[in-house]
This record gives structure tokens, C-alpha cells and sequence, in this order.
């Protein structure tokens, strides 16, 4: 109890013990009712809620995802612009020696800073966001009336704040790579100009 709630997996090793302890008694006690006594983990107890739930949380992950998609192209956007407006740059790099592994290594890192640069950032605002979430909804509902978490739908009196690091540090590094995977076309192109024709470019 002094460490915190039991996972799932932990209940349910103390529900089949209740049951074989219930199935004993009433073995040794003839006289005990012999009604099959159904016991239930609190989430198999409130499954409907949480299903609920779940398909919210799914809809976020499909939308997140959908954003994500948009924000590699826009990323892909930017860079090739960025290519097309040093073109020239790019070949007084390549007429000094600079090859095209490293021209487009140049992009490739750029978009990766950017990725890493929005992550980080992403990362501690959605930190205080979610530590202060329910402060935010209470004033929400003070100042607006507006409430987005229903005490008496989900039956919880305060929204869940804690914060997975595993999965920070995930959406970080899928942000690095969304970054790069977005440079990477712009990058080819940049790398395969030829000196002549992109110092040739006004």
C-alpha cells in the first residue's frame, strides 16, 4: 500500500488467490452457499468507462499522427526552398572542394536540429501543461464554465497528470527523425547540383 497502486498483472494474481481461498472454504463448509462468487479487478469492473476511454486515446494518436505528417511536409516545404534560394552558396561550397555527401550531411543535421530543437521544447511545455492540467481545468470552469473532464462520466475527481518518460523520449526521437526524413529530399537535390550550373543560377 505505501508503494503506490497495484498493476494490473498484480491484482490479478490476488483475484485467482481470493477465489482458490473462496473455493476452499466452501469445500470444507457444505453448508456455504454455493453461488459462484465473481471477482473483479477495479478496470474489468469499470471496462465500459475505460473502453471509452481508450477509443478517445485513439482518436488522439490517428490526429497527433496526422499532425506529424503534415509537419514532415512542411518541413520538406521550407528546406527545398531553402535548396532553391542557396543555390548558388551551394556551388561556390562544391567549386571549393565540399562533396556531396557533405552538402546534403549539411541539410541532413540542419532538419535534425530542428526536430530536436522543437522536440525539446515541445516536450517541457507539454510537461508543465500536463503537471498543472487540472489547476488549468479548475480555472477553466471558474472563468469560462467551460469543463472538459466530467468527474461524474469518468468517475476519476482528477484528471491523471503523470507523466511517462518513455514515451517522451520517444515522441522526441520520432521528431528528430520526422526532421530529417522532411530534408532529406532537399538534401539529395542539393547534393547533386553541379558547381557550374548552380554558380550559374541568379
Amino acid at each position: 500500500p505505501g508503494d503506490g497502486p497495484l498493476d494490473e498483472a498484480s491484482l490479478r494474481i490476488i483475484r485467482e488467490k481470493i477465489t482458490a481461498a473462496w473455493l476452499e472454504f466452501r469445500d470444507l463448509y457444505p453448508g456455504a452457499s454455493r453461488e459462484v462468487v465473481e471477482i473483479q479487478t477495479w478496470r474489468e469492473r469499470q471496462r465500459d468507462v475505460i473502453r471509452n476511454i481508450e477509443t478517445q486515446r485513439i482518436l488522439m494518436i490517428i490526429m497527433f499522427g496526422i499532425i506529424s505528417l503534415v509537419s514532415v511536409v512542411l518541413v520538406f516545404v521550407i528546406f527545398y526552398m531553402i535548396v532553391v534560394q542557396k543555390t548558388w552558396d551551394i556551388g561556390v561550397l562544391k567549386a571549393l572542394g565540399a562533396s556531396s555527401t557533405g552538402v546534403a550531411g549539411i541539410f541532413l543535421a540542419y532538419g535534425a536540429a530542428i526536430g530536436l530543437v522543437g522536440s525539446i521544447i515541445g516536450s517541457v511545455g507539454g510537461y508543465f501543461f500536463v503537471l498543472y492540467i487540472n489547476s488549468i481545468q479548475d480555472w477553466l470552469d471558474a472563468t469560462f464554465h467551460f469543463r472538459v473532464w466530467s468527474r461524474e462520466q469518468h468517475m476519476f475527481s482528477r484528471i491523471p497528470n503523470n507523466v511517462d518518460w518513455h514515451t517522451v523520449a520517444l515522441i522526441m526521437i520520432g521528431a528528430t527523425l520526422a526532421g530529417i526524413v522532411g530534408a532529406i529530399v532537399p538534401a539529395i537535390r542539393a547534393a547533386r547540383m553541379q558547381p557550374v550550373e548552380a554558380l550559374r543560377y541568379e
